[in-house]
């Protein structure tokens, strides 16, 4: 059992993976026209987090 003021802390939180660009909790859609690189993007994103290497400038957390 956890007290409200437990339970703000963790609700108030930034726990960002990727800064100010994507939070852990979240959920995202990346979507565009066909053949712009939306795959391409992906991968870079997935490979950003996997090593921790920023992503366009914005830094990344592994740590999470």
């Amino acid at each position: 059992m956890k007290s409200i003021s437990e339970l703000r802390k963790e609700t108030t939180k930034k726990d960002f993976i990727v800064d100010n660009l994507m939070k852990s909790q979240g959920l995202y859609f990346l979507v565009a026209r066909p053949k712009v690189g939306k795959s391409l993007l992906a991968l870079q994103l997935a490979n950003s987090i996997a090593t921790g290497t920023p992503f366009l400038g914005f830094g990344v957390r592994i740590d999470i």
